[in-house]
């Protein structure tokens, strides 16, 4: 099945729905998912200031079987989470704001997202299945970029500030 492509200035979505989810929640999360990519557009050339850049995301929604597989195979942790990012490269905001790239087009890597995951947590915070889908995707996003929670509570604290300031402008 070919991807959907959704495109904003610096960012390139490249959407795999395995999962069959969209089909139920298309409309909203399509719509979020451009709104996303506008606040994550401005947010970027903020940071970078490089008009002829572009960035290549691959955002893939799955079950939960897929995202176990996952977790266990890179992470070695034998359970099912919401969202696994796999960066292609280690710190692409230090290349970006280089400008050291030898393309005008960065791909920054692959993130997964669990249907069955985004539903309960969607569930638990009292919000749509889509506007749960937006949180994680800009939480992978921020993990393809180099942002790191898991390293110490400086770094935690950075993401978390980033990822509060990017979903305050899309809801």
């Amino acid at each position: 099945m070919k991807p959907q492509v959704i495109k904003g200035c610096y960012f390139t979505i490249y959407l795999h729905d395995t999962s069959k989810l969209i089909q139920s929640y298309h409309k909203n999360y399509l719509v979020l998912l451009q709104k996303q990519l506008l606040v994550m557009d401005q947010w970027i050339k903020k940071k970078i200031n490089s008009p002829d850049m572009t960035m290549d995301i691959s955002i893939t929604l799955c079950g939960e079987r897929k995202i176990r597989s996952l977790n266990t195979k890179y992470r070695q942790k034998k359970q099912i989470t919401d969202v696994l990012s796999f960066p292609l490269e280690e710190n692409p905001m230090t290349l970006l704001k280089k400008k050291a790239l030898p393309f005008p087009i960065l791909c920054l890597g692959d993130i997964f997202i669990c249907k069955e995951v985004a539903r309960k947590q969607a569930k638990a915070f009292k919000l749509s299945v889509a506007e749960e889908m937006i949180y994680l995707g800009v939480h992978g996003l921020l993990h393809l970029l180099g942002y790191d929670h898991e390293k110490n509570a400086h770094q935690a604290a950075v993401m978390f500030k980033e990822e509060e300031v990017i979903t305050n402008k899309i809801f």
